[in-house]
């Protein structure tokens, strides 16, 4: 379960890759105990590097779990 650090680690980094132009239209973001895990596409392997050194660079990011993958976002099917 998440603490409220997580959760504030959590919105700085999303806030640190908006700011950085990084698309987020298709990436989760998520924060256990100072880890943070990137996962979804993005448009470009460089997004997608750029993703993890701006979210290594947070005060209290511990580690960066960089599962982001650069392609097409599809949607998943209905059940």
């Amino acid at each position: 379960q998440p603490t409220s650090f997580d959760l504030a680690i959590e919105n700085e980094v999303i806030e640190a890759l908006e700011a950085d132009k990084i698309n987020l239209a298709n990436v989760r973001v998520n924060v256990l105990d100072g880890v943070v895990y990137l996962d979804g596409t993005v448009d470009s392997i460089k997004q997608r590097d750029r993703a993890r050194e701006v979210a290594s660079s947070i005060p209290g990011v511990r580690y960066v779990q960089n599962d982001l993958v650069v392609g097409f976002h599809i949607e998943p099917k209905a059940a």
